[in-house]
């Protein structure tokens, strides 16, 4: 049972439908490969779940939950469905600019990105909001593969892809997340959500590779998140 960070509270995950689900898609040919590589991820979610739990709920660690809401309230949240299943990630709005302007990082290292992007091509996920901000400042981006639609999340900045919609503008200022970064630099709120947001990444990776018919499928496990500690995002 995860934690909601938004409301504080536990929800479900019925992580055997999460298991037959995974069985269910085309992620490797061989199928033996599949059980392990399915049954290895569903092992590591649950733990992280009860650790993420057990964290959060442990008294000791009252104080300093408090303290990082107080300093660093902002957090994004975005929802992972399947189709027995819906899960949520947390990501640390406030202290992710905190870490941009500690690493130097500024409006000057920003890209323009086009707005077709979010309206036309729909490649880039992101939340249409009721008020208009006209500031200039970058939004960041995450690497966040949703399906075979989504390749990317609008973390922060949701009002300001709004208003340059309604405005017309043909661009936006963006910066983007090395998804490695933000998983070694705790950009996530807990230990969950930054397994989480590896595993929805991962699994869509792993599956763009299907209708490629690698000869040795066991070449992909060797560059999975387990056995290399890197973070995979279909292109």
């Amino acid at each position: 049972m995860p934690i909601n960070m938004m409301t504080g509270k536990t929800y479900s995950i019925n992580y055997p439908n999460m298991r037959k689900e995974l069985m269910g898609m085309k992620i490797f040919h061989d199928k033996e490969l599949q059980q392990m590589y399915v049954d290895k991820w569903v092992e590591e979610l649950m733990e992280a779940d009860k650790n993420s739990v057990i964290s959060y709920t442990d008294p000791n660690n009252q104080s300093m939950i408090m303290k990082e809401k107080l300093e660093a309230p902002e957090t994004f949240q975005s929802i992972v469905k399947m189709q027995e299943n819906e899960m949520y990630i947390h990501f640390r709005v406030s202290r992710i600019i905190q870490m941009l302007k500690n690493s130097g990082i500024t409006e000057e290292d920003a890209i323009d990105i086009s707005i077709d992007e979010f309206i036309e091509n729909k490649i880039i996920n992101w939340t249409e909001t009721d008020c208009l901000v006209d500031r200039e400042d970058p939004i960041i981006i995450f690497p966040f593969t949703i399906g075979k639609i989504y390749k990317e999340l609008v973390v922060d900045g949701n009002h300001r892809v709004t208003t340059a919609i309604q405005k017309k503008k043909k661009t936006i200022k963006a910066i983007i997340i090395e998804p490695n970064a933000a998983v070694s630099n705790h950009m996530l709120s807990s230990s969950f959500d930054e397994l989480l947001y590896v595993f929805q990444n991962e699994v869509v990776w792993m599956g763009a590779h299907y209708n490629q018919n690698i000869e040795d499928e066991k070449l992909l496990i060797m560059q999975s998140f387990f056995a290399s500690g890197a973070v995979n995002v279909a292109i």
